[in-house]
């Protein structure tokens, strides 16, 4: 990009893909978040200055929690690792320093996310992820430290469609899928049950759902 550009945003701005050349200046404000992807490069010798202006959301409290005060405005920068990847992430919200956010992610070599880790005011909590040979997720644990837990707090089994057949829970609940042969959902649980939550559909002949039918 050569010259001088400037670009606002009621809301957001995404940059990606675009080089400030040497020489060159680029002005990004935005009302809410200004994030910048894989692909933006700022050379030496240019100028590039983002800044946040509450004053250009419509309105100040749109979409913004209104504990956010005078300063309803957030600020997401990302790292992202040799495959590119996200890393890190960090996440800062208006002058609530309590509020700042830094998420981690590990992946394994088909680039499945098997760790996060989300800190929030001093405190960390991570999540551990498994899969199967096909890649689909299996089973979800939790922890306050980095080691991974021996029992999961979710699992997950799927038919041979690929669809999910099981969601069972830490604790004892679980909830069960039957599909008819176009594979659309038909139950879930049992609908007669008063322990957990059921469901029941049937289809019209172009994938409508002509009849459903609830149990919580």
């Amino acid at each position: 990009m050569p010259g001088s550009e400037s670009y606002q945003a009621a809301d957001s701005i995404v940059a990606s893909n675009t080089a400030v050349n040497s020489g060159a200046s680029l002005n990004l404000s935005a009302g809410r978040q200004i994030i910048l992807k894989p692909g933006f490069a700022d050379s030496l010798g240019s100028s590039m200055d983002a800044k946040i202006d509450p004053g250009l959301v419509g309105k100040a409290t749109e979409g913004v929690s209104s504990l956010t005060g005078s300063n309803p405005w957030q600020v997401s920068v990302m790292s992202y690792d040799n495959e590119g990847r996200v890393s890190d992430k960090w996440i800062w919200t208006g002058n609530h320093r309590e509020w700042d956010t830094h998420i981690t992610y590990a992946y394994n070599w088909q680039s499945q996310v098997i760790q996060t880790g989300v800190s929030v005011d001093g405190q960390t909590l991570y999540q551990f992820y498994d899969y199967n040979q096909l890649g689909q997720l299996t089973a979800v644990y939790i922890s306050t430290t980095t080691t991974k837990p021996g029992t999961a707090e979710v699992t997950y089994m799927y038919n041979p469609t690929g669809s999910v057949a099981s969601v069972n829970y830490r604790g004892g609940k679980g909830e069960s899928y039957a599909y008819n042969i176009r594979d659309w959902i038909k139950t879930i649980n049992n609908v007669n049950s008063t322990s957990n939550f059921g469901a029941s559909y049937t289809y019209q002949k172009n994938g409508n759902i002509s009849d459903a039918e609830y149990m919580n």
